[in-house]
């Protein structure tokens, strides 16, 4: 059927083509305003019964590069995710005595996401700390932190780092035991 379709296609434009070639020498199409309208109507036709034949290759080369296409943009993607995994930072498990701490220097850049979660048999404070306020703690002076939590078993982190620097995150025991804290945290 489709290779009737094609051939007949071809014939009609053959046809088409020797109509106008029998007309330009005959000089019944001159070249004036009508004659050529009349030539340019004829050769559209020949156009749309070349395409009306090839139909069908035509949408099947164009679904096959649509198809390539999308199977090269699904490849691309997979490649961006996988680039884009989370970097883990910390997945350990600490012990840490009563009245002790435990930390973790990080250096990040600004605009990174630190996600995760820590959790224990016992309450612990958690603090996101600069150095500055990192060496305040140590001191047991005054400090502030950027995120965090006081006298809590399970904390979720989500803490954009504000901008590249050298971070400390404390884990502080809060309980009157020994505790033990486990720790995921990664870095998107």
């Amino acid at each position: 059927m489709i290779f009737k379709k094609e051939l007949s296609s071809v014939v009609v434009a053959i046809i088409l083509v020797i109509l106008i070639s029998a007309l330009l020498i005959t000089n019944v199409i001159r070249f004036s305003d009508v004659s050529s309208a009349i030539a340019y109507v004829m050769v559209a036709g020949i156009i749309g019964v070349l395409i009306w034949g090839f139909k069908s290759k035509i949408y099947s080369k164009i679904k096959t590069e649509n198809k390539e296409n999308s199977h090269q943009q699904r490849q691309e993607s997979i490649k961006l995710q996988e680039e884009k995994k989370p970097e883990t930072i910390s997945r350990k498990t600490i012990k840490i005595r009563r009245d002790e701490y435990d930390e973790l220097k990080l250096y990040r850049k600004r605009g990174e996401i630190i996600k995760g979660e820590i959790s224990s048999d016992g309450f612990f404070n958690i603090y996101f700390l600069t150095e500055s306020s990192y060496r305040s703690f140590k001191n047991e002076n005054s400090f502030q932190f950027l995120d965090g939590a006081e006298d809590v078993s399970h904390f979720e982190v989500n803490f954009e780092i504000p901008r590249k620097a050298i971070y400390h995150v404390v884990f502080e025991n809060a309980d009157k035991k020994n505790i033990v804290v486990t720790i995921d945290l990664y870095s998107e």
